[in-house]
């Protein structure tokens, strides 16, 4: 018999948010923020892609935010470039 995992209300509303926050793209990726911020997010390799759906605070100290399908299809689509190779920094 096949076991599929069902899905929480938390899972099924994360899949259908337009905009995450810092803490609901961590939920989603699953690495911590030192992680994500190391191979991904300050990553010169991905940085200029990123910006156009992933807004990077500034001076002001405003909150990271993140465009939910464009960044769950960049992750989808770069998966092993960012989680199997290593970059020097």
């Amino acid at each position: 018999m096949e076991q599929t995992k069902e899905k929480t209300f938390e899972d099924t509303l994360l899949e259908h948010r337009t905009i995450w926050t810092r803490e609901m793209f961590l939920q989603h990726i699953g690495v911590s923020w030192n992680t994500a911020t190391k191979i991904l997010l300050y990553n010169p390799r991905f940085q200029d892609d990123l910006k156009a759906f992933v807004h990077y605070p500034d001076e002001h100290n405003n909150k990271w935010l993140f465009c939910a399908e464009p960044m769950r299809e960049y992750l989808k689509s770069n998966f092993y470039e960012i989680f199997n190779k290593h970059y020097e920094y």
